[in-house]
């Protein structure tokens, strides 16, 4: 069976009467009945062969063909833990709010972690949700636990103060530091951090560079709007 005869280049354009017609395109109208051969895609072989024509008369090499996109890097895989699980719930008080602190175990490791207050507004919730998200997504990945009780233990926010419910913590510095010493006792075996001291808890507590607002400079007392113009001076 002879191979179809290539159509000419045409371009699908609406009549007076809405209807949408294909014409030929301007191109193929000059080309005429060569229109289908000349404004046909060309392939390598062709592209090549036309280099190779017009070399003798460049200064200089031709172009690169337009570079192709390569193939997807595939997405790292991560290995979740098999075999049986179980899991375990503390529910502990943080200078009167109440945490619940719930963790899974697959394989004899830690796998899951999920930590909520009983009165927490919409953004905090998030905020926690998406923190314990991406622990779980390290932990899958191979993440030691160690890591991340170093990153978030003894962090400094409210609500911070005596811990109740939990015998071997009597204080934390914030919910962070809590759940993640708790997680270091139950999972990661040794001695218990030591608790931070109660100034280190007390709202006036000035943590870690890393945790430090920055300071304001002192402002002038305040009165009348006049007054604090006239007490403007102009340098030239």
């Amino acid at each position: 069976m002879a191979s179809p005869r290539p159509r000419p280049p045409r371009a699908v354009v609406a009549g007076a009467d809405g209807v949408l017609r294909e014409v030929p395109t301007r191109a193929a109208l000059l080309a005429g009945a060569d229109a289908a051969r000349l404004l046909a895609p060309r392939g390598p072989g062709a592209r090549a062969a036309m280099e190779a024509s017009v070399a003798p008369f460049l200064h200089a090499k031709p172009p690169a063909a337009v570079a192709q996109p390569a193939a997807p890097r595939p997405a790292p895989k991560v290995t979740p833990r098999v075999g049986p699980s179980r899991g375990a719930a503390w529910k502990v008080t943080v200078a009167g709010h109440r945490v619940t602190l719930r963790t899974v175990e697959t394989d004899g490791g830690l796998s899951e972690i999920a930590l909520s207050l009983a009165k927490d507004g919409a953004a905090f919730r998030g905020v926690l949700d998406a923190l314990c998200t991406a622990v779980n997504t390290g932990l899958a990945a191979g993440v030691s636990l160690d890591e991340y009780v170093s990153a978030f233990a003894y962090t400094r926010f409210g609500p911070a103060g005596a811990v109740e419910g939990d015998p071997a913590i009597a204080r934390a510095s914030s919910v962070l530091d809590w759940a993640f010493r708790r997680l270091a006792l139950d999972h990661l075996g040794g001695p218990a951090l030591p608790d931070p001291t109660e100034e280190e808890c007390g709202p006036d507590a000035v943590g870690p560079a890393g945790q430090q607002l920055p300071l304001l400079p002192d402002l002038p007392a305040t009165g009348a709007p006049s007054a604090r113009r006239r007490a403007l001076k102009l340098v030239g």
